[in-house]
C-alpha cells in the first residue's frame, strides 16, 4: 500500500510539472507559434505535428547594379597589379568635382547667344533676315574721258532701283496695294581695261520679287571726275545690255599726311576737301561744311596718308577733323589742275584736353543745384570756342575737347552770374585743374507797378 501510494503521488506530481511545463509553453510561445498553441489541450499528436509556424516577415532587400554592367568585359591583364583599398581611395576621384559649375540664366542665354553666333559666323546655320530675291543682269560698254579717249583703270559701279506693289491689308483682301519704291547699293562690279571697255554680270538681291529694274552705272578713277549716272532701265531679268558708255571728266588728286606735334602719324582723321567758291575760302562750321555743294572726302591711314581724288579744276580748301585733335586754325588751300596729282604739307593737329572747376556759393559751400555751365575759350588767335558742362552734386564741372592752345575763359553757369577773365596754363591731353570760382545768383527780376 505504501509503495502504491508513492507511486500515484509521483504520477500525480509528474502530471502537475508536465501541465505547468505546458502551460508556460503556450504563454511563452503564443505570441510566435499557433501550432503550440493548437496543440495544447488536443489528444491528436499527429494533427498536432503538421501544424507549422508562419515565417516571420523579412525585411526588403535593395540590390544595386553597375551602371556597366552590359559593356562588354576586354581581355584582362595578367600582369597588371591590383590597387589596395587605401590605393583605390587616394586615386578615386569624386565625380562631382569634375561637374562644371551651375549658370545663372542670365549666362545661359548669353552662352546660346554665343555659340549661335559662332554659328552663323562660320556658316554652320544661315541668318535668319528677310527673304530676298537674286536678280541678274549683264551690261558692258565703255567709260571715256571729255575727249573720248578710253579711261584705262576705272572702277565700274552699279545700283539697282526697283518698283513693287505691297498689300496694305490681310491677304484674304488684299485688293488696295500700295507701290514702294526700294534701292540696293552693289558697288564696284567691274574695272576697265587700256581701252576703257567693262562687261559686269551683275546679281543684286532683291527684297521683292520684281519683272523689271533700273540699274544706275557710274565710274570713278584717281585723276577723273565722275560724270552722271547713266541709268539702264526696264531690264529683265538675265538681260543683256550692250554700249553703255559712261563719261568722266579730267580731274586732280590730292595726297597728304595728318601728324601730331611731335610728328607721329594720326589714324582716322577726316579730311575734307571742298571747293573754294563754296567756301569763300573762309573757316566753316561742321554743318555748313556737310552741306556744300562739292565735298569730297577721304580718312586717313594707319600712316596718317590719306589720298582724295576726283577733284576738279579749280581752287580747293581742305579741313581736318578728329575726335582727340583739335582743328588746324587755317586751312589748307589748293589749285587743283586736271590730270594732275598734288601733295599738300603735313597737317599738324594738336590733341584736345580737357579742364575742371568747381563752383562755390559766396560763404564757401558747393553748388549743388548740378547748373549747366558753358565754357568760352579763347584761343591764342583771339577765336572763340564755346562748350558746355553740367555741374556735379559736389560742384565740380568737367568739359573736354578744350583746345591746347586756350588761353582763358569766361564761365557761365544757369542762374549765376558769368566770371570773366579766367587765365589758363594747359597741359596738352591731361586734366587740368583750373581752379575754385565763387558765383553769384543772378538777381530776381522786380517787375514795376503801374
Amino acid at each position: 500500500m505504501h509503495s502504491s501510494r508513492l507511486t500515484i503521488t509521483g504520477i500525480l506530481a509528474l502530471l502537475i510539472g508536465g501541465a505547468v511545463f505546458a502551460g508556460s509553453l503556450y504563454f511563452a510561445e503564443a505570441s510566435e507559434s499557433n501550432a503550440i498553441r493548437a496543440c495544447v489541450g488536443t489528444e491528436d499528436i499527429a494533427e498536432c505535428s503538421v501544424l507549422e509556424p508562419p515565417p516571420k516577415p523579412r525585411e526588403p532587400v535593395t540590390i544595386t547594379l553597375p551602371t556597366d554592367i552590359d559593356k562588354p568585359v576586354g581581355p584582362v591583364d595578367e600582369q597588371a597589379l591590383l590597387k589596395t583599398d587605401a590605393e583605390a581611395e587616394d586615386t578615386d576621384t569624386d565625380p562631382t568635382d569634375e561637374l562644371p559649375p551651375e549658370l545663372t540664366e542670365k549666362e545661359k542665354v548669353v552662352a546660346e547667344l554665343t555659340e549661335l553666333l559662332e554659328k552663323v559666323g562660320k556658316g554652320q546655320i544661315e541668318g535668319t533676315g528677310p527673304e530676298t530675291f537674286p536678280f541678274t543682269v549683264t551690261i558692258s560698254g565703255r567709260v571715256i574721258d571729255d575727249a573720248g579717249r578710253g579711261v584705262d583703270g576705272a572702277q565700274v559701279s552699279a545700283r539697282f532701283s526697283y518698283t513693287y506693289a505691297k498689300p496694305t491689308a490681310p491677304e484674304e483682301s488684299s485688293r488696295r496695294r500700295s507701290t514702294r519704291t526700294s534701292a540696293t547699293n552693289v558697288g564696284v562690279v567691274a574695272t576697265t581695261d587700256a581701252g576703257g571697255h567693262y562687261t559686269a554680270t551683275i546679281t543684286a538681291k532683291l527684297l521683292s520679287k520684281v519683272d523689271l529694274v533700273t540699274v544706275a552705272m557710274s565710274a570713278t578713277a584717281d585723276l577723273f571726275a565722275p560724270g552722271a549716272a547713266v541709268l539702264v532701265k526696264d531690264l529683265k531679268e538675265a538681260e543683256q545690255r550692250t554700249g553703255v558708255d559712261l563719261s568722266m571728266f579730267g580731274a586732280g588728286m590730292v595726297t597728304g599726311r595728318v601728324v601730331d606735334r611731335q610728328g607721329n602719324p594720326l589714324k582716322g582723321v577726316v579730311v575734307r576737301g571742298i571747293e573754294a567758291r563754296n567756301t569763300g575760302g573762309n573757316k566753316m562750321s561742321e554743318p555748313v561744311r556737310r552741306s556744300a555743294i562739292a565735298t569730297l572726302v577721304a580718312p586717313t591711314d594707319a600712316d596718317g596718308k590719306f589720298k582724295i581724288t576726283g577733284l576738279i579744276a579749280g581752287d580747293w580748301v581742305f579741313f581736318a577733323t578728329s575726335k582727340t585733335h583739335q582743328e588746324p586754325d587755317q586751312p589748307e588751300k589748293l589749285t587743283v589742275l586736271a590730270g594732275s596729282e598734288h601733295v599738300l604739307p603735313d597737317i599738324v593737329m594738336a590733341p584736345f584736353t580737357s579742364v575742371r572747376v568747381r563752383l562755390l556759393h559766396e560763404d564757401g559751400t558747393a553748388v549743388t543745384e548740378r547748373p549747366s555751365v558753358t565754357f568760352y575759350f579763347k584761343h591764342g588767335n583771339n577765336s572763340t570756342r564755346g562748350l558746355v558742362g553740367r555741374a556735379d552734386a559736389e560742384g565740380y564741372v568737367t568739359v573736354t575737347r578744350v583746345p591746347a592752345d586756350a588761353t582763358e575763359f569766361t564761365l557761365s553757369p544757369r542762374g549765376y552770374e558769368a566770371i570773366a577773365g579766367n587765365y589758363l596754363r594747359l597741359i596738352e591731353g591731361q586734366l587740368n585743374e583750373a581752379g575754385e570760382h565763387r558765383v553769384r545768383p543772378v538777381p530776381a527780376k522786380v517787375k514795376k507797378s503801374r
